[in-house]
């Protein structure tokens, strides 16, 4: 149980930090909306490669391996999505 929190507690750090210091990036001051979204979804795709091989390997506890796999490819479809965004915006 402590072995599961610490790993969810760590990508959930990892995460966090990566979009609250993107979030509060001085260079964001001179961006008009459109170009912060667009960025800012290349950062979720970022998250989400982080967090694909560790669904798909069952390194994440407290997921079941059937639970794992169907979140994988859920969050593979957002993606694509967040890809997409990123991409066409840019």
């Amino acid at each position: 149980m402590v072995r599961a929190i610490a790993v969810w507690a760590a990508l959930i750090l990892v995460i966090g930090i990566t979009i609250a210091a993107a979030a509060f990036s001085p260079q964001l001051a001179w961006r008009q909306p459109p170009y912060i979204i667009v960025g800012f979804a290349g950062i979720v795709a970022l998250a989400i490669l982080l967090v694909q091989p560790l669904l798909i390997g069952g390194y994440l506890q407290g997921l079941g391996i059937v639970q794992s796999r169907r979140t994988h490819r859920w969050l593979g479809g957002l993606l694509v999505v967040a890809i997409l965004i990123h991409v066409g915006g840019l």
